[in-house]
């Protein structure tokens, strides 16, 4: 249960090795809700994809904080990653991206 709200988390800092690790289970279990929109429950689709995204920008603000951004850049890096194709070149550079 403990590693499950680590997902969730708004506070603390997330290293290189994590993140990855993390954002790949959460994109999986991303796609894997958009793909669950096509056998037709979609109320709990909609409620896996807030749940998936919410975790995914967790990562993302957490990751930041380890980057050493402030908050403007941090939510300009949030912005950027609800756009689908961003969003990938978004997480590779989370992922790249020495922290401090």
């Amino acid at each position: 249960m403990v590693m499950i709200m680590d997902f969730f988390m708004l506070s603390g800092v997330l290293d290189r090795q994590t993140f990855i690790k993390r954002f790949c289970v959460v994109l999986l279990a991303h796609a894997l809700v958009v793909y669950s929109f096509s056998w037709g429950l979609a109320l709990l689709s909609w409620a896996a994809l807030f749940v998936t995204t919410f975790s995914m920008l967790s990562l993302i603000m957490r990751r930041c904080r380890d980057m050493g951004l402030s908050s403007f850049l941090t939510l300009l890096v949030m912005a950027v990653c609800a756009i689908p194709l961003l969003n990938l070149f978004v997480a590779t550079w989370l992922a790249i991206a020495k922290g401090k």
